[in-house]
């Protein structure tokens, strides 16, 4: 039988309605449109929920907000933890969110590209530009980091090493031996490392140091916080973040902010472009041949670049000085530990004034150093959340669980790294876990750089730069808390750090 629309028929039918409409009072319409979306509402939540086999608190099936709430408290990672305790491994933990505290899940979830990036990272979006961090088309993806993985290459960063060592960490070291070793002078050991942070990113990214740590100001972290207040509205609510004029009215002083990083950016590549002599092979270089190329090859357009820049910036800094300041922070509440390293690094480099590279600081070397790190990022993951995932068409079986398609999934790395099932006693800081026969096993449930292609691209960096970093630290200085009862409590956005925004250190230096 033919199908078709009766035209006369719908016309007839809207003229209708249309009649009907203009005979009621503005209040009865209010009321029947609110009675019409409160049916739609409880239709969608109630009779026609996906997700109503998964056990999780009610007010997570209700609304987005629940999500909100728990973000906007800097403590979702641990209330993530305590619905797992509470509910199980499968855990619904927002309108269209489930959390998988299972460490088979890591693999099937971020393993590949079948699990796509959820709507979640277009927080990320600067200027309405897609990046390597925001995008969730796999073919995007796959262009961002044929541009940008030679920069990353461990043969690209020691050719940088001088830079690295000489813009950042040994400027530090020189600064903080001038300022603060032995005088009774407190040290605020996190702004310091987020100055050295700063400045080594500024090199990469930009072509030239900030010199923060001469300095000891830029707007540049200001902004970078101002604009993270609108992250756990702009999280749940993704799709506002492709609609600037919404976020300049919800959120002024973060639009503000977004707008002066991006106005900073646009300034800084286009004088290291205006640098014809400047052909030193890092990131700046790297985007500048990009933008150069064929469209059809590996290319970038001149927005793509600045928001490169940014997104290096803000992923690079916060991640490696927040863990560099959980370092001083484990490691003064355990001087054995401090004491032990010192030993190892003074073998290393006897004079303490000596420098080192980062080949002879690695794991093989220093295998202490090595085992300080996984154990810190281990307690205290710079991102302890799960990464937003969106199941496939058809919906996977996950952990036993059928999970419906565009579902969001996540497995929370907090969870997963005090797990007793994968680590013995996880809330014990214990770097000689790291050198017993099992370590490798171990470093299987160790998620800070997550894993699969979309694993953090910066890796090698971060590593060289954090290892470089404590090295010639803990080897020039011994390292205590200004008050011994300090408890760092913690609190995170997307990156977790001191919500104080302090550590606060005494330092002695190491003389022999």
């Amino acid at each position: 039988m033919e199908n078709y629309i009766n035209r006369e028929k719908v016309n007839e039918t809207i003229q209708i309605l249309l009649h009907t409409i203009s005979h009621l009072s503005t209040a009865e319409i209010v009321g029947y449109t609110a009675g019409a979306l409160a049916a739609r509402y409880i239709i969608a939540t109630f009779v026609l929920d996906k997700l109503s086999d998964i056990p999780g608190p009610f007010a997570a099936k209700l609304t987005r907000f629940y999500d909100v709430k728990m973000k906007a408290s800097g403590k979702r990672y641990v209330l993530i933890d305590e619905l797992h305790k509470k509910y199980g491994k499968i855990v619904r933990t927002g309108y269209d969110t489930v959390s998988i505290h299972d460490a088979e899940a890591v693999k099937q979830i971020y393993g590949g590209e079948k699990f796509r990036k959820a709507p979640y990272y277009r927080v990320f979006l600067f200027n309405n530009t897609s990046n390597l961090i925001e995008t969730s088309d796999p073919v995007q993806h796959a262009r961002y980091r044929r541009i940008f993985s030679p920069g990353f290459s461990q043969a690209t960063l020691d050719s940088l090493e001088v830079l690295i060592m000489e813009s950042g960490i040994i400027a530090l070291m020189n600064k903080l031996n001038e300022k603060y070793a032995d005088k009774p002078v407190i040290c605020n050991i996190f702004n310091e490392f987020h100055l050295m942070a700063f400045d080594i990113l500024g090199e990469l990214a930009y072509g030239k140091s900030f010199n923060m740590i001469q300095r000891e100001s830029h707007p540049f972290p200001t902004w970078i916080k101002t604009r993270s207040t609108m992250m756990p509205l702009c999280t749940t609510f993704p799709e506002i973040n492709h609609y600037p004029k919404l976020l300049s009215i919800f959120f002024p002083k973060s639009n503000g902010a977004t707008m002066d990083i991006i106005k900073f950016s646009e300034k800084s590549l286009g004088a290291r472009l205006a640098d014809k002599a400047n052909n030193r092979r890092d990131f700046t270089q790297l985007m500048v041949e990009a933008m150069k190329a064929d469209k059809e090859g590996n290319y970038l357009t001149a927005s793509e670049s600045q928001v490169a820049s940014v997104v290096l910036l803000v992923a690079g800094t916060d991640t490696t000085s927040n863990t560099m300041t959980f370092v001083a922070f484990l490691l003064s509440k355990h001087p054995h530990v401090q004491e032990r390293l010192f030993q190892e690094l003074e073998e290393a480099m006897p004079d303490r004034n000596a420098t080192i590279n980062y080949k002879d600081a690695k794991k093989e070397k220093i295998p202490y150093l090595w085992a300080v790190l996984m154990e810190v990022t281990r307690i205290y993951p710079a991102v302890p959340g799960g990464l937003p995932r969106v199941t496939p068409k058809g919906g996977a079986v996950i952990a036993g669980q059928f999970i419906p398609e565009g579902t969001v999934v996540e497995v929370p790395t907090w969870s997963l790294h005090h797990d007793p099932a994968l680590f013995a006693d996880p809330f014990e800081f214990r770097p000689e876990r790291w050198l017993g026969d099992d370590a490798e096993e171990l470093s299987k449930n160790h998620l800070v750089f997550s894993v699969g292609p979309r694993m953090c691209a910066g890796k090698n960096l971060a590593m060289m730069e954090m290892t470089l970093a404590m090295a010639h630290f803990y080897r020039r200085f011994a390292v205590t808390l200004a008050d011994p009862n300090e408890t760092m409590p913690l609190m995170q956005q997307f990156i977790m750090k001191p919500k104080s925004l302090q550590l606060n250190v005494y330092l002695r230096s190491r003389d022999h």
